[in-house]
């Protein structure tokens, strides 16, 4: 577990800088940057040219489904198949050895998520969120895909639709970087992850040059006052997306998607929630 979880930041660092509107999947050009990184292409053992029809043969074993890259399972198997390349098909440590020897010391990788249980505890937090509990989880439940009857869990285009109708003032990879931070053990994001993503927004904590803005945010203001800004933000576009939620996904009235549920009155109430931060 651990070692996936580090092959993990390796493989989400490059496949947010091949395409950060889909930072899930890693593009081929990002792979052959991280072999040229590793080290992985010698004239006798390992060419680019293999690389690329490692790839290609995964294209063509998903003829039915758009080509978006590499998924994370994907790219742990090609390392596989690509230790046998440079080590020996019949060295058993040639996986261990590829990742030990090349990829974790050579390899770029995201930083660890940071903990943000200080913010999340915070008692100010707490109340600021009890104060919208409602409201939050409806935002959720309308963008939420619907996995089973019983849960929900927000993907990562669900978020960018959430995104682009609320207008974040964030950037394409600042967004991934907060989804990829606040998905659970299992590659999933409930109610929590959402709350989460909105901390790590509120906190600047997303991109790693932001590491040094955190500290400084941390002791100029207070953790509620950041968060809530950023739900001010969202409350504030809410203006625009009551019509969407109302004619595109025709959610019946008095569901807990409504319009209304989303609506004008709740704005009023979030921003005197948000007063001192009112314009």
């Amino acid at each position: 577990m651990a070692l996936d979880n580090e092959l993990w930041l390796v493989f989400t660092w490059y496949a947010l800088r091949g395409r950060s509107s889909d930072p899930e999947r890693l593009t081929t050009a990002q792979l052959a940057r991280l072999c040229e990184d590793c080290r992985f292409f010698g004239p006798r053992r390992f060419s680019k040219h293999d690389m690329e029809n490692a790839c290609a043969v995964l294209r063509r074993r998903r003829r039915r489904e758009e080509w978006r890259g590499l998924a994370f399972k994907e790219f742990v198997s090609l390392l596989a198949a690509f230790s046998e390349r440079i080590y020996g098909p019949s060295r058993d440590d040639a996986f261990e050895r590829l990742v030990t020897e090349r990829v974790f010391p050579l390899a770029k990788r995201r930083r660890h998520p940071l903990d943000i249980a200080p913010v999340a505890t915070n008692a100010d937090v707490i109340r600021v969120r009890r104060w919208l509990e409602a409201e939050i989880g409806a935002v959720f439940e309308y963008y939420a895909s619907r996995e089973s009857t019983r849960s929900s869990t927000l993907l990562w285009d669900d978020l960018r639709r959430f995104s682009r109708d609320f207008g974040l003032k964030f950037s394409s990879t600042d967004i991934a970087e907060a989804y990829l931070s606040s998905l659970d053990g299992r590659g999933r994001l409930g109610l929590e992850g959402f709350w989460e993503i909105i901390l790590r927004l509120a906190l600047g904590c997303c991109s790693d040059f932001q590491a040094a803005a955190v500290e400084r945010k941390r002791h100029s203001r207070p953790y509620a006052d950041l968060v809530k800004s950023v739900l001010l933000d969202l409350y504030r576009a809410q203006d625009a997306t009551v019509e969407l939620a109302a004619s595109e996904r025709r959610v019946p009235s008095g569901s807990a998607t409504d319009s209304a549920t989303i609506g004008k009155r709740q704005i009023r109430h979030h921003r005197r929630v948000c007063g001192d931060l009112v314009e």
